[in-house]
């Protein structure tokens, strides 16, 4: 259980750092949206209004298996909330396979895109969409 919650924490933070290296806007306004947002279909409206604009992809395009991400923070919402308390080890080894894999295929969409996502991410001013 402790591995799927950790496992989603680790896609949120790397979803987040996605959104801030490919977004528009600049890191500070970027950050104050992220603020207050959270939530799978949050971040893929902000990818959309930060990083879609820009690059044409959306986020169910770098994370194909985005339905199944979307079952699997259901039920990490319901192992963190007390709903569930079980899972068995199978279950959980599929769940973190599915959402690491996800937080991969961000870091390799950035990386081809604009570098690694594990590096300081400043830009002070918002991106020229017209080049």
């Amino acid at each position: 259980m402790i591995a799927v919650i950790l496992a989603a924490v680790d896609f949120e933070w790397t979803v987040r750092r996605a959104i801030l290296a490919l977004g528009t806007s600049s890191t500070k306004e970027i950050r104050k949206s992220l603020e207050t947002s959270w939530g799978l279909e949050k971040y893929k409206d902000i990818w959309k209004d930060e990083v879609t604009i820009r690059l044409k992809v959306t986020l169910v395009q770098v994370i194909p298996h985005w339905g199944e991400l979307k079952e699997l923070f259901k039920f990490r919402d319901r192992l963190v909330h007390g709903a569930v308390g079980v899972i068995s080890r199978d279950a959980a080894h599929r769940s973190v396979e599915s959402i690491l894999r996800a937080s991969r295929e961000l870091e390799a969409f950035a990386v081809m895109k604009e570098g690694s996502l594990y590096r300081h991410i400043v830009r002070r001013k918002a991106r020229d969409l017209r080049q």
